[in-house]
């Protein structure tokens, strides 16, 4: 009984040790944050640095620590997107402006416009319209005045098959007199060829425009008719916004004959879009984006897309973002389908950039400031992480309660255990399966003295009995 007691002493100190909260020295590193005031609970996107560290993709050797070093309630929102495509769309009232092909290219043209009173047009009229029998629209008019909404982008219709590559610039103006360089340069574009197709009908106002626009044919183009113009409202804008990073250079291969690009993006990233940036200009590919979260896993097909960047008369155009679900995959390959852009020559290869979107966390402030964002912790790498603090969405699941939020700030960067803490510690010894069979053969060993001990005095009074006989 006094082994059992004490081997139970020596144990319970290391079972106490084995389950005690993390300190800040157990993690690679950490921030300080700025909190000011007197909140309840702060929000915080979480940095780029904690995806270079963490060492497991839920995140969950992340903590926020009090200045007495207790790890305070936290949870983890899902990235939002950062626009959304609910847009309000509106015709736009436009007039083609005749230019006598025989006079001076890009020479202003004298135009009768009548309006209402408020300033929408009814009619425009060049007055160089019937100059020469040879006409081409090189210009049109846009009226935005009647617009209820903030233009955002604006769809262009037009009567003819392809568009072909056409550069324009915009000016805009308040009373049709003074005009105002808006856009030196945008690019339109409706290309098909071997059943695949480029189109960029649209163009993005970054910047609010003023009552009138003006659209020219780049250097004297002229312009196709035009059927319909549309004006789509901004997009609404969300808490984060996507970022962008680079997966360095790929190791070119082959599978069952076609190019494949192998990048490593070695870090746990919430990927959820991709793009590629050719060294080349008037590049063309159709490829397969897959992933796979290590080398044994297989691949995993994410979006096909025709990626192409054209460049003409110092205008670009390139494709959009190919999207797909949210994946931490750090292994990433492009599967060449059809190559457009020379890739048998390695360094023609183009780059991955992984679009992803950045968590936010919430956390409470429960005891003394300040806080300390901390991350990077191998043996936290395989536990179950810390309990679901689900009640911090509850509290901010309304919009009210979402203004009680603030908004915290990330100070100094502090260095704390190191690349030493990210090591994966090798799995926990069996001590209760040791200390379980320690007891048992204690209790077998002291069980088999006890029947020795028995069997010897059985005998000693045996023999004791036979003797008195005598």
């Amino acid at each position: 009984m006094k082994l059992f007691i004490f081997l139970m002493l020596i144990f319970c100190p290391v079972c106490s040790a084995l389950a005690g909260a993390p300190a800040a020295q157990d993690f690679a590193c950490g921030y300080l944050l700025d909190t000011e005031g007197d909140g309840a609970l702060y929000s915080l996107g979480v940095p780029d640095e904690v995806y270079r560290y963490v060492q497991s993709a839920d995140l969950r050797d992340v903590r926020v620590l009090n200045a007495s070093g207790e790890a305070v309630p936290h949870v983890l929102r899902e990235p939002v997107e950062n626009e959304t495509d609910q847009r309000t769309q509106e015709d736009v009232p436009f007039f083609p402006l005749i230019e006598d092909a025989q006079g001076p290219q890009g020479a202003d043209l004298a135009v009768n416009v009548r309006r209402k009173a408020d300033g929408m047009i009814i009619s425009v009229v060049a007055d160089n319209a019937a100059a020469s029998g040879s006409q081409g629209i090189r210009s049109y008019l846009l009226d935005l005045s009647g617009l209820k909404t903030e233009t955002g982008k604006l769809d262009f219709i037009w009567n003819s098959g392809d568009l072909p590559f056409t550069t324009v610039r915009l000016q805009d103006s308040d009373d049709l007199i003074h005009w105002h360089t808006f856009m030196d340069t945008a690019t339109l574009a409706d290309l098909e060829f071997k059943g695949y197709r480029v189109a960029q009908k649209g163009i993005v106002l970054a910047v609010k425009p003023l009552r009138y626009l003006k659209m020219t044919g780049d250097k004297g183009q002229r312009l196709p008719d035009l059927q319909k113009v549309t004006a789509l409202s901004k997009k609404v804008t969300t808490r984060q916004q996507r970022r962008w990073l680079p997966s360095g250079n790929g190791l070119v291969g082959n599978n069952a004959g076609h190019t494949v690009i192998d990048f490593n993006s070695e870090f746990h990233l919430p990927a959820s879009g991709v793009r590629l940036r050719f060294p080349e200009a008037n590049s063309m590919i159709r490829a397969s984006v897959q992933s796979r979260s290590d080398a044994k896993s297989p691949w995993i097909s994410r979006c096909s897309a025709v990626f192409y960047s054209l460049k003409m008369g110092g205008a670009g155009l390139d494709n959009d973002t190919c999207l797909f679900g949210r994946t931490d995959d750090r292994l990433w390959r492009l599967e060449i389908i059809e190559d457009g852009a020379g890739l048998e020559k390695i360094d023609r290869a183009p780059s991955l950039e992984l679009g992803w979107n950045a968590a936010e966390l919430l956390f409470v402030a429960r005891g003394p400031a300040p806080f300390t964002l901390v991350f990077g912790n191998g043996r936290l790498a395989g536990d179950p992480g810390p309990p679901v603090t689900g009640m911090i969405l509850q509290a901010v699941s309304g919009k009210q309660s979402e203004q009680l939020v603030r908004s915290a700030a990330l100070g100094k960067k502090i260095e704390l255990g190191g690349k030493g803490a990210l090591v994966v510690p090798l799995p926990p010894l069996p001590w209760k399966q040791w200390l379980l069979w320690t007891v048992l053969l204690i209790g077998t060993g002291l069980l088999f003295l006890m029947v020795r001990h028995l069997q010897r005095e059985m005998r000693t009074k045996g023999n004791g009995d036979l003797g008195d006989d005598k």
